[in-house]
């Protein structure tokens, strides 16, 4: 079974007027954290309504290794919901145990950590530096449910209607 998840994690609070606004999926995990599923075409339809000239990227510009959905429109999604805390951009691409993801976390402007990417790690590294505790079953990622959750676009199924 695949596992095909891009969020942004936001640490601490955020503004739940602009999440109801963009109608915009979201996951409460532990941890003070909250998850909020990205998908391409709801980052396309928001750097039309914001006027934000660049596209979702494609490819791993200069930002190396960073998650590939990570680019203005997250900016601008960060912005609207007045984040003031760190929050991590995440990203999973998996096919039967076979895959990669990568993550980062940014302090307002400042990119606190990565971009990492790899097989295995970033994720559970960004984790931790959000304050999650792994268990001495589980590591940080199954800790906090990201394990459960398979595909973003899962979330936007609904948001049509």
């Amino acid at each position: 079974m695949g596992h095909y998840l891009s969020a942004v994690i936001v640490k601490g609070e955020y503004s739940e007027a602009e999440v109801e606004r963009l109608r915009l999926p979201m996951v409460s995990l532990s941890f003070d954290l909250t998850l909020f599923p990205l998908c391409a075409q709801f980052l396309d339809d928001l750097a039309e309504a914001e006027g934000i000239d660049q596209s979702v990227r494609s490819s791993y510009d200069d930002r190396g290794q960073a998650p590939i959905l990570d680019g203005q429109e997250v900016e601008r999604l960060v912005e609207l919901l007045e984040v003031e805390g760190p929050y991590a951009v995440i990203e999973t691409d998996y096919f039967g145990g076979v895959g990669e993801q990568a993550a980062v976390i940014y302090l307002g402007e400042e990119t606190v950590f990565g971009p990492e990417r790899g097989p295995v790690g970033a994720i559970n590294k960004a984790l931790r530096r959000l304050g999650v505790r792994r268990t001495l079953a589980r590591d940080e990622f199954d800790t906090v449910g990201l394990g459960n959750m398979r595909r973003s676009s899962d979330f936007f199924r609904d948001r049509s209607k």
